[in-house]
């Protein structure tokens, strides 16, 4: 909407475009991504994550690792809380698994 192109058929997802303009926050609601990953030239392989208001969670697929970031406290995404938050990582992931069960 926002590139003024047409969407690509099979398009899944929701349109973003008033929550990112009126202001409104909706606490409750996460934002799920998936998919190949390629940053400056690079294929970094099959990724998934789950942000919410407060914490997002990247899964690597290929090496099955987690990174878990407090956005709050660390918008720029360099302090990996996995390891010290554990029952965050259990409950994003089983978050993240709910919604690729709905076969979004």
């Amino acid at each position: 909407k926002l590139a003024r192109i047409p969407e690509p058929p099979g398009l899944v997802g929701h349109d973003l475009t008033e929550a990112l303009f009126s202001g409104h926050q909706d606490p409750d609601r996460s934002v799920f991504v998936e998919g190949e990953f390629v940053g400056y030239g690079v294929n970094a392989g099959y990724h998934a994550a789950v942000v919410t208001r407060d914490d997002k969670l990247m899964i690597e697929q290929s090496s099955r690792s987690a990174r878990l970031y407090h956005l709050p406290s660390d918008r720029g995404e360099t302090q990996d809380q996995a390891a010290e938050r554990p029952d965050k990582v259990r409950e994003l992931f089983r978050l993240l698994k709910t919604y690729q069960s709905l076969g979004r």
